[in-house]
């Protein structure tokens, strides 16, 4: 599906132009290519193994991802919500995020312990 390397828009085939910007439209982008993106938040979770899990399966459907892990500096071994690990994805990914997400839900890959975010 074509994609616009500036705005990140997906265009039906044949589309060679985006119509926001006019740039000429690419069929991937560059996967490590992350200086560019916007970053949302879509998952808090306190298990950094849950996070990591997470993780893969983004990964494993080419939806680049971030872990974000939030510490106190009080206590650099808290538990709980002074060690949530928060995962973000580019904005133009977000509604597929949740979706594996939720479906990982479903399915018991993933605890229902985390926040969706998005």
């Amino acid at each position: 599906m074509p994609i616009c390397p500036k705005c990140h828009s997906e265009y039906r085939p044949g589309v060679t132009h985006c119509t926001d910007d006019g740039t000429e439209l690419v069929d991937n982008l560059p996967a490590d290519d992350m200086t560019s993106v916007t970053l949302e938040e879509v998952y808090a979770t306190v298990s950094s193994v849950e996070a990591e899990r997470i993780r893969g399966l983004l990964e494993a459907e080419s939806i680049a991802c971030y872990v974000r892990v939030l510490r106190s500096r009080a206590f650099p071994t808290a538990i709980g919500a002074d060690s949530t690990s928060r995962i973000a994805v580019p904005r133009y990914q977000i509604e597929r995020a949740v979706e594996l997400i939720k479906q990982a839900r479903a399915d018991g890959v993933v605890s229902s312990d985390g926040n969706l975010l998005g």
